[in-house]
């Protein structure tokens, strides 16, 4: 039997199987891992990527083995909902439900919020299929990233200016490089959804850099309609990425073929969203803030305190970062090597070629970046800091796929059995790469991050206390945020946000009425219980701590079910 046709007919099998499982297996309750929960769906994606993998780089019917293997990537996008997850959100979510609602009730107008991409696909894809808002936003996750799977593939022919660019984009373009379930995740969250555009975005400039396919309209319209669809996303990510691009084009020296216009068009698209961010209240307070702690940076202290937080769970920094990382370093360290080649070459006056120019252009383009990302890093500006790698990660994306196309493209023959050994080197690091991606496409406790799944346990918890609540008793939390949920069961309430505090550690000491001068109510869910006690190894909250809320006198519980308790905590003050 002819081995290609096996691989294939094989690999469709365990798709199928797949999808088999998860129909049979749905999650209703919260794990801390999609992947531990789930063990034999992510084996069936895994090996079915793998076998496509094999059969596009060694064999000749690539384009069938590419269908498959952009099955795997659609699987890899549905996992939440093939497996039954009630919604795949995390907090940021439960807000952009709550702003739907608010839109959908007449209460906001969409043109006056920040993330306007985000709720107006939403919007669509809820009108359009018929379903409900809280589904509309996990589909949302699956148009954008349906967007990079078909845009990355052709960005990298045009940097190859090959049609060989396909075959590398497209099994790049499985591997999601851009989302690292840290920063950025397969979730309805902004900054994520504008970085899974970043193809369609980038793929005016990639066009005209392409002396074979230079169409001056062409990629002026496909320019201006980039811009607007990543700062309708997340502006500032828009204004970002246009920098990059604006100054690789200035730096090449060329419209070649990309006009003037086009690129006076883009420019006036990213003012008039910088224009909009910078009278929004939250940009104002974001900006003032940033200037503050420029003045008062202490790198010691703050990798001192993230150290000393992650080595209590039992893990190290540097393990943590290559669970995240790990791959998308490696993609950054080939093609920095790349670049520093070129440069080495274009400063002994020797000929380069049109990638080695293109990856020049991007990487003076990129250095602005680096600058704005190594000065959040330092004034400890949070998780936002880390989101700036997904550009690094994206264009590096883009230089090593170009690479290993030209690699299957041009690579020499070996052995008698006409396999090329740099092709089987390829594959190997391909499927090895797939692996890795697939099994952090996700959060897992191998990076120290929950499952980003919310029960509809969670949501009725929350429903019937908001139903029965006394309005002026604020809520104390353990790291879910109440407030988010009252969005995404009320729609968007601002006071809401003031009524919250955070839990002291260990309930302060196991006298938690005492820390406060008021009444106050805590929600207690199973993923509360599991995050505190098997992820974070009780270094807040551990078992004796949560069986104490059970027998504290002046802590009263007023509703319970198998997976969400609520207390009435009196004052002891």
């Amino acid at each position: 039997m002819d081995w290609e046709k096996f691989a294939i007919t094989l690999s469709t099998v365990c798709l199928s199987l797949t999808v088999v499982y998860a129909s049979f297996n749905p999650s209703s309750k919260y794990s801390l891992s999609i992947y531990a929960e789930n063990p034999l769906f992510w084996l069936g994606v895994t090996i079915a990527g793998g076998l496509s993998i094999v059969t596009i780089v060694l064999g000749s019917r690539r384009r069938l083995s590419i269908g498959v293997l952009y099955l795997v990537g659609v699987i890899v996008l549905f996992a939440p909902t093939l497996l039954g997850f009630y919604f795949h959100a995390g907090g940021d979510g439960l807000t952009q439900l709550g702003w739907l609602k608010a839109i959908k009730d007449g209460e906001f107008s969409i043109f006056g919020l920040r993330y306007m991409g985000l709720q107006l696909i939403s919007l669509v894809i809820s009108s359009i299929l018929n379903i409900s808002l809280r589904r509309a936003l996990m589909f949302s996750v699956v148009v954008y990233g349906i967007l990079y799977m078909v845009t990355l593939p052709i960005v990298v022919r045009h940097f190859t200016g090959t049609r060989i660019g396909y075959v590398g984009g497209a099994i790049f373009a499985v591997m999601f490089g851009v989302v690292d379930a840290f920063s950025t995740r397969l979730t309805p969250h902004p900054f994520s959804l504008a970085m899974l555009s970043l193809p369609f975005v980038s793929l005016a400039y990639f066009y005209s850099a392409d002396r074979s396919s230079v169409n001056g309209w062409r990629s002026s319209i496909i320019g201006l309609c980039g811009a607007v669809v990543i700062c309708l996303a997340h502006p500032l990510a828009g204004i970002l990425i246009g920098c990059v691009l604006i100054v690789s084009v200035l730096v090449g020296r060329f419209p070649i073929g990309i006009r003037s216009s086009a690129i006076g068009g883009v420019i006036i698209v990213l003012l008039a969203f910088f224009y909009r961010i910078m009278n929004q209240f939250m940009y104002q307070r974001a900006a003032s803030g940033i200037f503050a702690k420029i003045n008062s940076i202490d790198i010691y202290g703050y990798f001192s305190s993230q150290s000393s937080s992650v080595n209590s769970t039992g893990q190290s920094v540097s393990s943590v970062i290559l669970n995240i990382y790990g791959f998308d370093i490696l993609l950054c360290i080939i093609a920095g090597l790349y670049g520093l080649w070129s440069l080495k070459k274009v400063l002994r006056q020797e000929s380069v070629n049109s990638l080695e120019l293109d990856v020049l252009r991007l990487g003076f383009g990129l250095s602005f970046v680096f600058v704005a990302f190594a000065i959040f890093v330092a004034i400890d500006y949070g998780e936002f800091s880390y989101r700036l790698i997904s550009i690094f990660v994206f264009f590096s994306t883009v230089v090593v796929s170009g690479l290993v196309s030209v690699l299957i493209d041009t690579s020499p023959k070996y052995s008698i059995l006409d396999v090329n050994a740099s092709s089987v080197a390829v594959t190997l690091f391909l499927v090895i790469g797939l692996t890795v991606s697939v099994s952090g496409a996700y959060a897992s406790s191998d990076m120290l991050r929950p499952n980003k799944h919310i029960p509809e346990t969670n949501m009725d918890g929350y429903s019937w206390i908001f139903q029965f609540e006394e309005e002026s008793v604020e809520y104390n939390e353990i790291r879910a945020e109440a407030f988010r949920y009252r969005y995404a069961i009320e729609g968007v309430d601002r006071r809401a946000w003031l009524r919250k505090s955070m839990a002291p550690d260990h309930f302060n000491n196991h006298d938690l009425p005492s820390a406060y001068a008021e009444p106050h109510y805590l929600a207690v869910t199973e993923g509360d219980t599991v995050r505190e006690t098997k992820l974070y190894g009780g270094f807040r909250f551990n078992s004796t701590d949560f069986n104490y809320l059970n027998r504290d006198r002046d802590i009263n519980k007023v509703y319970s079910s198998s997976t969400f308790r609520l207390y009435y905590v009196g004052s002891g003050k």
